[in-house]
């Protein structure tokens, strides 16, 4: 990952960790947008990773978890794609904005460029 796009995603990452809902960078010419989602389905109960006092602040409402709906794009064309099931609030502000920063921002961007590249074969076979 190149050092602006880098800098984008912490940027994006501390909103979200801020609490905002609707957060967008530039990076170049590549518009990436950034929408956090309540996830009203997702429980603890669904993993088995989670402690007594981690289900406690669940249902305290000390944490929770969301969904995030990144998009990508230029002038050209844009790519949506979404990860629900993102913790939130449960680990220190720092960490949780490192963690998003380094390993769950990055697999979206990878996953909007992997479907605009499946998007522009399709469309190529339409052409034959």
């Amino acid at each position: 990952m190149n050092e602006k796009l880098g800098a984008a995603l912490s940027q994006l990452a501390r909103g979200v960790v801020d609490g905002h809902r609707v957060l967008t960078a530039q990076v170049g010419n590549v518009a990436i947008g950034l929408e956090v989602l309540p996830d009203h389905v997702t429980v603890p109960g669904d993993f088995d990773c989670y402690g007594p006092a981690d289900i406690a602040g669940f249902e305290a409402r000390d944490w929770r978890y969301i969904g995030l709906r990144m998009t990508v794009g230029n002038n050209q064309s844009n790519a949506t794609t979404e990860l629900w099931a993102v913790e939130s609030g449960l680990n220190e502000p720092d960490t949780e904005a490192r963690y998003l920063a380094t390993a769950v921002l990055p697999d979206l961007f990878d996953q909007c460029q992997e479907n605009t590249a499946a998007l522009r074969e399709l469309l190529g076979g339409l052409d034959g």
